[in-house]
């Protein structure tokens, strides 16, 4: 999405399409946008799954670091 911004800002004069990992896209194009997004959000997606994950486990560790604190303060 940012290179086909940067494409319409800047570089609009040779023309709508652009070369992009080894792609060509359109930048007018509703097909690469919706390409571009469908990637964005299915990285959003697997990140808020990821995040939802480590923080779980997150909480588990501290659980068990406050157990530990507390054991060795009542040694």
């Amino acid at each position: 999405m940012i290179e086909m911004v940067y494409h319409l800002q800047l570089n609009s004069a040779l023309g709508d399409t652009l070369k992009f990992m080894g792609m060509t896209l359109n930048a007018k194009g509703v097909d690469s946008w919706f390409g571009a997004v469908f990637v964005m959000l299915t990285g959003l997606g697997l990140f808020e799954a990821a995040r939802r994950q480590f923080l779980m486990e997150w909480g588990d560790i501290q659980i068990d670091i406050e157990k530990e604190i507390k054991r060795r303060e009542t040694a």
